[in-house]
């Protein structure tokens, strides 16, 4: 296809940009559909992450938040509270503090069902919190309770939600002060060589843009 399109006269650019898009597209879907019967989660999890950015950059909202969604069952699946914290977050970005309906594609979630975007980014922020606590990353779960807690005592006035979360914070930094934690460690890993799979192989080691053990 992109062989012919380039000696098109009319179709050479554009066809150009539609063949290599395609290519990308079906490269990734391959990929993803062969490794998830692998058994191991984290290459089935880097793999969700090159699909989702994939839809990221092309603005596909919809599907984008769909695979955000497999990614966030894969962590959970491995007890990565903290990770699957982030990604809920990343659909929680996608969402402003309004009463503006919540457009179809926005939801992807069943169990949801809400009129604004307000209303969905309130529920999120609830989940999130959760993972954060369950993950110990209280500190996170403080500055996130501090914007929702803004959004109870001056916008949407719900002071029996205000003093529940206050009192979820205040146990957040008991936490801090008193429960133990291991030290994280974070290392760049980079996969070189024909023995690893086309998703992973040759990619920067520079630290991702998601949260993957």
């Amino acid at each position: 296809l992109l062989e012919h399109c380039r000696k098109h006269k009319y179709l050479a650019a554009p066809g150009e940009v539609f063949a290599l898009l395609v290519s990308s597209l079906l490269e990734n879907l391959l990929d993803y559909r062969t490794i998830m019967h692998d058994e191991s989660k984290e290459n089935r999890m880097s793999c969700t992450v090159n699909v989702l950015n994939f839809y990221k950059e092309k603005k596909r909202e919809d599907i984008y938040i769909r695979y955000l969604y497999k990614l966030r069952d894969l962590h959970t699946d491995c007890e990565n509270f903290t990770e699957a914290a982030y990604t809920l977050l990343l659909h929680a970005e996608l969402l402003q503090w309004s009463e503006r309906p919540c457009a179809p594609h926005l939801l992807q979630r069943d169990s949801y069902y809400v009129y604004s975007q307000l209303e969905l980014k309130e529920k999120l922020y609830q989940e999130i919190i959760a993972f954060f606590d369950r993950g110990k990353m209280w500190e996170k779960a403080i500055q996130l309770s501090k914007e929702l807690a803004d959004m109870y005592e001056n916008k949407i006035f719900d002071y029996e939600g205000l003093g529940n979360l206050l009192k979820k914070r205040a146990t957040f930094y008991e936490n801090i002060m008193k429960a133990m934690r291991p030290q994280p460690e974070y290392f760049a890993v980079g996969y070189y060589g024909q023995g690893f799979p086309s998703f992973l192989r040759g990619k920067d080691p520079s630290p991702p843009k998601f949260w993957i053990p």
